[in-house]
């Protein structure tokens, strides 16, 4: 097995720890290791030996989580898939607003909860956690552009 089958295989299954389609993960991992920029559908089925369905429905799973993106090359019919370095950024903030969806549904709970009861107690400790999470990790972020900002 080649290193990038490794790694492919290896993308494949993180992603399933996480409940995604492991099929996702292989063609993610396949973009990020492959030296050529992107893959036709072709390619994609040809090298991760796999149905039409298996890669339609994972490209259209990663495109929309635009992880991936579908170009066209001049003079060529095929659609091509890249991986998307750029989206690749914008996840956490599609992971902020995630947390802060998952936090809105704790405090509803605690509407519903006795305030003075061990479970509004419980809840509001990860309720705060939430809220904790959605102001620090923006701050991180712009931490971190200004690093590699004064780097370059």
């Amino acid at each position: 097995m080649s290193l990038i089958d490794a790694y492919v295989e290896e993308v494949g299954l993180f992603y399933e720890g996480f409940g995604l389609p492991r099929m996702s993960g292989r063609i993610l991992g396949y973009l990020m290791a492959t030296q050529a920029d992107g893959a036709s559908f072709d390619e994609l089925q040809n090298r991760l030996k796999a149905s039409k369905g298996a890669i339609s429905g994972s490209l259209t799973f990663l495109l929309g989580q635009r992880l991936v993106e579908k170009y066209m090359k001049s003079g060529d019919r095929k659609s091509y898939y890249r991986f998307s370095t750029e989206n690749a950024f914008q996840v956490i903030d599609q992971k902020i607003t995630a947390i802060s969806s998952v936090r809105k549904v704790f405090e509803g709970a605690n509407r519903i909860n006795d305030a003075e009861s061990s479970r509004h107690h419980q809840i509001n400790r990860i309720v705060d956690f939430y809220r904790f999470l959605e102001s620090e990790i923006p701050k991180l972020k712009e931490k971190w552009r200004q690093e590699k900002e004064s780097d370059a």
